[in-house]
């Protein structure tokens, strides 16, 4: 949501359960690709995940989470993309 334009991270378009719960792993991302630029800037960065759920009855709900990326978790990250 974050950005000039959504990026998707993940598209279930055959959603299972497992065990009562729905799991779901996205792909990994470049570090270099547009949608992971965020990383570089220095400074705290504010995320918008939107996540849209649609159930079997076509009736959808949608969920807005924003998340802190401080400077030092992407600090973290980048120490460990770049092992």
């Amino acid at each position: 949501m974050t950005g000039s334009s959504p990026l998707p991270l993940v598209n279930d378009v055959a959603p299972r359960q497992d065990g009562g719960i729905w799991k779901e792993t996205a792909g990994l991302m470049e570090i270099s690709s547009a949608g992971a630029n965020w990383l570089a800037d220095p400074r705290d960065t504010a995320r918008v995940f939107k996540f849209t759920i649609s159930e079997p009855n076509g009736q959808s709900y949608v969920l807005y989470q924003g998340v802190l990326q401080s400077r030092a978790a992407k600090e973290a990250i980048r120490r460990m993309v770049n092992r």
